[in-house]
């Protein structure tokens, strides 16, 4: 049933790509359509008869193996509907996320005198300082590991240069080197209890979530 769900929701995020594409050019192949969508060749072709039968889209033939693609008023509506689902979906995600970092971050007995370290994914840290500022927390120094990258509009400091001796929490957005920026400043000689891998079981708890609300 997961599957069909997750199908499903698939297939209308590449027919609302499709729409867009179509209304960029009309004259789109179905080869390109199904390489812009890294879909199978057969599969581009099924969702493009399913939504021409659907009245999304009319397919005119200019000559031979070419095709020209109109997006219907039906189908700019049909457009519009989806990408406002697809925005509902993308806050829905955005709040549970949200909330479970507050979450994670009230555990970590913080307080308006803590200073805090940010380092790691930029959209994790971004929400982490987002939920922390609203926890009172101002001493927020950003890392990065050049240091020349810029956070929020806002200056971060070299990881290698950095003293974090003084700071209460050292927290890592989850990124695919995050576990060896936790084992590099392990290395630094900063206690493990003190750093924070962000939502490291975020994963498991959305499949949790999902299976549940099946």
């Amino acid at each position: 049933m997961r599957e069909k769900k997750e199908d499903t929701e698939q297939n209308i995020y590449r027919e609302l790509q499709i729409l867009e594409e179509m209304e960029f050019d009309p004259r789109i192949s179905q080869r390109n359509l199904s390489q812009k969508l890294g879909i199978a060749l057969g599969l581009a072709n099924l969702l493009i008869k399913s939504m021409v039968q659907k009245g999304y889209v009319k397919a005119s033939k200019l000559g031979w193996k070419r095709w020209v693609y109109i997006v219907t008023p039906a189908g700019f509506t049909r457009k519009l509907h989806l990408t406002l689902a697809y925005i509902d979906r993308f806050f829905d995600q955005y709040k549970n996320v949200r909330e479970l970092l507050k979450h994670q971050l009230d555990n970590l007995d913080l307080n308006s005198e803590s200073r805090i370290a940010l380092l790691g994914n930029k959209e994790f840290t971004e929400l982490a300082y987002i939920c922390l500022r609203d926890m009172g927390i101002t001493e927020i120094d950003f890392i990065s590991q050049s240091g020349t990258e810029k956070f929020l509009g806002n200056n971060t400091i070299k990881l290698e240069t950095i003293d974090l001796t003084n700071h209460n929490a050292i927290i890592l957005g989850i990124h695919k080197n995050s576990i060896e920026d936790k084992e590099l400043l392990i290395k630094k000689g900063i206690p493990e209890s003190r750093i924070t891998l962000l939502l490291d079981h975020y994963s498991s708890i959305s499949d949790t979530e999902e299976t549940e609300n099946l």
